[in-house]
């Protein structure tokens, strides 16, 4: 039978809570976000917490899966719980049960009569299109991007992590302050335009979990199974052409829009206007994309923007692994080593022409036939 309905309680009132909040939801084993949240908030509303961690990628059955660290606060008592999925989404929503379930939250087994039909959104699988594709491919390049910071001096401080939230956070900043100190909006443009789309979903999934998200069904055992790798959502049957844009064109008009966001010659109120949109997700699809570009163009005294084709960032991350691969070769000269470290720390190889130059350099060096 389906629990009744939970009425709203006096916040001052903790006699019974974790009581109510440990009731079987109605409508099955398959827990939501959506329906967790409906919970806290008709219990303790105000008195939960839910934060996000991400963490790098973890290896499960051979491939790596998304995952994130959850921290759930109720009422003062914090649980933490670790959260794996196909894609980012799939992961959070992944850790927010888990975190539910160690509050004693469960769901409710209806019979075969009371289980609802499931509805026509449910039925579509968000991981197989081609926008769920373009996210997860734009995060795994983000943070797999081989950014060489370091707190500090080359030779002293902490290697910053990018997949960490904070890391991602202070190499934003960092690659701004020198885009504008050096006068060159080239500058790390690539891995800060990912950067900002990926701090933008983050604050986006950490703030408000979305209501129609697919749901967790927790196996008998308690253990969450393995999902599938992100490479299946990229590999997955493709929609139309139209229907979502292709992810490198949004990594470059977001790098295009974020680059004059701190110029003086921009008002106020359309860079605060624009960052907010970006913050909230507004800005995720090309088309207002372009328009927002065009707007900040315009407002510059600029001529309209270029549609040239747009690099694949690829090529620079693979290049830089391969360069970074042959600095490790024993019977290279320990000085050349040291100085193409150092440019790669500085951020003087951001860009392709630089890139080569080193490589190239490095294979002489080598007396490599190639």
């Amino acid at each position: 039978m389906a629990a009744p309905a939970l009425m709203r309680r006096d916040p001052r009132d903790k006699s019974d809570l974790w009581g109510a909040l440990a009731a079987p939801l109605a409508g099955g084993v398959a827990l939501t976000s959506g329906a967790l949240r409906e919970r806290f908030d008709a219990v303790v509303p105000g008195e939960w917490d839910f934060t996000l961690e991400l963490l790098p990628p973890i290896a499960a059955h051979g491939v790596d899966v998304c995952a994130f660290k959850a921290t759930l606060t109720i009422l003062g008592v914090k649980r933490q719980e670790v959260g794996t999925g196909r894609d980012y989404p799939a992961a959070a929503e992944t850790a927010l049960v888990r975190c539910a379930g160690l509050f004693g939250i469960r769901g409710d087994v209806p019979s075969a009569a009371e289980a609802p039909a499931p509805s026509a959104r449910a039925t579509v699988a968000p991981a197989t299109s081609r926008e769920a594709a373009a996210t997860a491919m734009t995060l795994e390049q983000a943070l797999a991007y081989p950014f060489p910071f370091r707190r500090g001096t080359p030779q002293h401080g902490k290697p910053l992590r990018t997949f960490e939230i904070d890391g991602l956070q202070e190499v934003a900043e960092w690659i701004g302050k020198r885009q504008r100190e050096t006068g060159n909006p080239d500058f790390h443009a690539e891995p800060l335009a990912a950067i900002t789309m990926v701090l933008a979903h983050l604050e986006s999934l950490q703030t408000a979990l979305p209501l129609d998200m697919p749901a967790v069904e927790p196996p008998a055992d308690g253990r969450v199974p393995p999902p599938g790798p992100v490479s299946a959502a990229l590999a997955a049957p493709q929609a139309a052409p139209d229907s979502a844009p292709a992810p490198l064109a949004v990594v470059e008009l977001t790098r295009q829009l974020c680059a004059p966001l701190d110029d003086p010659r921009l008002p106020a109120g359309v860079a605060k206007r624009l960052r907010r949109q970006l913050g909230d997700g507004d800005l995720r699809d090309q088309a207002a994309l372009e328009r927002a570009v065009d707007q900040v163009r315009e407002a510059l005294g600029e001529p309209p923007r270029a549609t040239t084709a747009i690099a694949h960032p690829e090529s620079v991350y693979v290049r830089t692994q391969h360069l970074n691969a042959l600095l490790q070769r024993p019977d290279l000269d320990v000085k050349v080593a040291e100085h193409v470290r150092r440019q790669l720390i500085n951020g003087e190889l951001a860009t392709g022409d630089a890139l080569e130059r080193a490589i190239s350099r490095v294979e002489r060096e080598l007396a490599l036939p190639f």
